[in-house]
């Protein structure tokens, strides 16, 4: 009899990538570009699955969007419950869900979007939230999560996106991009002014960026450019199928060879003009030059990876890893690599591998790693990754910090 899939192979002790759990809290990356607000439906212990990630507040896994989010500035965002107790299970809380609805719709106004989000105790109990939902939300946009289990926000991606598609007034020959799966913050906006000198005028970012400006511009973008990531490639592909076109998908932009054959093929998809190109083409070349000191300190140091036999070949695929293909990136910066495949036959035996590793730092997704503090070795992760030449230099500059700092190698003996 086999194991349920529920259950990982490797036990959580040996256990350094926590993919299944990053892709249950994606919609924690989707930061509010247009006012909102947010009605659960509810006991207000549910708030708290539904958890808005801010970059700011700590948390127990290091999801590569933290940083995107801390440097995002969000529209405004109401997060209310109906904060059901027994006595509303047992007598019906419709009455709540009515009443918090319909001041939700009032205080909405123009361009304000309301989602309406039942937990399991309405769906137990039988409640009628699905009517409420056209009846009360008949004088906004409110958007429902039934309790067949679909997903709200593939929902307003297609919708938002039929909507923008049929309004849509596309201009003959404007080299216009949208740029579809792309976490936000500082290193997007950097590369949509690399798109700039190329000519390009990229006027929307969506998923996990949502808003209705955002779909309109890409309605009306001559190209769409979607990133490699299976956090998002569901709500991506919704988005291409209710704007009626596909994107195309360019060479990861991590490091600076991935970065520099991003932009170039993004000047290809859009038919860039070969000045434009050329002056690009040698501001990366001067990008890469400046860094060539801090990729020879890289070579002084090594990273390492722990992972389940079998999943080696995961490391290098951009699509498991948040767009970042993490060993070809690494190695492209001078690091040396190990990676070091389980089984590993008890958390004793884990422990003294990574002691006596020759490597300063190891991945882990998760934030407050003692097995790696006791071991003295520094944690790196997704988060410490970003696209774009700017990003490149960063996340270089970012790793050789972390590979030098001697506070775990001193006080191992103290993180007990």
């Amino acid at each position: 009899m086999s194991a349920p899939p529920c259950w990982p192979r490797q036990p959580r002790w040996a256990r350094f990538f926590a993919r299944d759990e990053l892709r249950r809290r994606r919609y924690s990356a989707f930061v509010p570009a247009q006012p909102a607000i947010d009605l659960q439906h509810g006991d207000l212990e549910c708030r708290f699955t539904f958890p808005v990630d801010d970059g700011l507040s700590p948390g127990y896994l290091d999801a590569p969007w933290r940083r995107a989010n801390r440097e995002t500035v969000a529209a405004a965002y109401l997060a209310l419950t109906t904060d059901l107790r027994e006595d509303d299970v047992v007598s019906g809380g419709l009455a709540k869900a009515d009443e918090a609805l319909t001041l939700a719709v009032d205080e909405a106004g123009a361009g304000r979007l309301v989602a309406f989000n039942p937990a399991c105790v309405p769906d137990l109990t039988g409640e009628d939230t699905a009517g409420l939902a056209r009846r009360v939300g008949a004088r906004a946009r409110v958007l429902f999560r039934p309790s067949d289990g679909s997903d709200m926000t593939l929902k307003a991606v297609a919708e938002a996106a039929r909507s923008a598609r049929a309004g849509a007034r596309r201009e003959d020959g404007r080299a216009g991009a949208a740029l579809l799966g792309f976490l936000g913050g500082r290193a997007q906006r950097e590369l949509r002014l690399w798109l700039a000198r190329l000519g390009v005028e990229t006027g929307a970012c969506l998923v996990p960026c949502l808003a209705d400006a955002c779909f309109r511009a890409a309605a009306e973008a001559s190209v769409l450019i979607a990133a490699d990531d299976r956090l998002f490639s569901e709500a991506v592909r919704a988005a291409e199928t209710a704007l009626g076109r596909a994107a195309v998908r360019l060479p990861p932009p991590y490091g600076f060879a991935g970065a520099r054959a991003w932009l170039l093929a993004a000047a290809d998809a859009v038919g860039a003009p070969s000045d434009a190109r050329a002056e690009v083409a040698a501001c990366l070349e001067e990008a890469e030059r400046g860094a060539e000191q801090l990729v020879r300190l890289a070579g002084e140091h090594r990273l390492a990876f722990i992972v389940a036999p079998g999943e080696e070949a995961l490391l290098d695929d951009p699509a498991e890893n948040a767009g970042v293909p993490l060993v070809s990136v690494l190695r492209t910066f001078g690091f040396g690599v190990d990676v070091i495949a389980g089984p590993f036959g008890s958390p004793e035996e884990l422990a003294a591998h990574l002691a006596r590793g020759r490597f300063d730092a190891v991945y882990s997704d998760f934030a407050f790693d003692r097995r790696l503090g006791r071991a003295g070795k520094a944690r790196f992760s997704l988060a410490d990754f970003e696209p774009g030449p700017e990003g490149a230099a960063r996340t270089l500059g970012r790793l050789l910090g972390l590979c030098r700092t001697s506070f775990y190698r001193r006080y191992a003996g103290h993180l007990r």
